[in-house]
């Protein structure tokens, strides 16, 4: 790996035009190739497990192609800023957003229970859920059209 490391800093600058150019041929083209999106799924044993004949003793692991991972983090990174830029999120959106973070998510709640405490006729309310699996069963073309 330390070689393969080596050989990619030592291309440098050819490589970045090259990754560029293929990104932007990707968007240009509304089209990720199969070849990106493939992964090989590799099983490894887990550590000082004593009996390997139990399938939860192994652990599998999918490769996924280096060069897919780098086109979806810069697509990624597009969208993302863009919705930025264009204010398509609401400021109480707290997930996957720079500079946000729980402990601004809590100053925020802190700050809103605070300024309810302050009204005399008001009552503070706070209502959390674990949303954690709630897409696993979504329509996902119903949810994709609704975004």
């Amino acid at each position: 790996m330390l070689n393969v490391n080596r050989f990619l800093k030592a291309i440098g600058s050819p490589l970045v035009q090259a990754l560029q150019s293929l990104i932007t041929a990707v968007i240009t083209a509304s089209y990720f190739p199969v070849r990106f999106r493939a992964a090989r799924t590799i099983v490894l044993r887990k550590p000082q497990k004593l009996d390997y004949t139990n399938p939860g003793a192994w652990r599998p692991i999918a490769l996924l192609s280096t060069i897919g991972k780098i086109i979806e983090t810069v697509a990624a990174r597009w969208l993302s800023d863009l919705a930025e830029r264009e204010k398509l999120l609401p400021d109480t959106q707290m997930g996957n957003r720079r500079s946000r973070s729980t402990e601004t998510a809590l100053d925020m709640l802190t700050e809103q229970i605070y300024t309810v405490w302050q009204e005399k006729d008001s009552v503070a309310s706070v209502l959390s859920l674990d949303i954690a699996r709630a897409f696993d069963t979504v329509n996902h073309l119903r949810l994709l059209d609704n975004l």
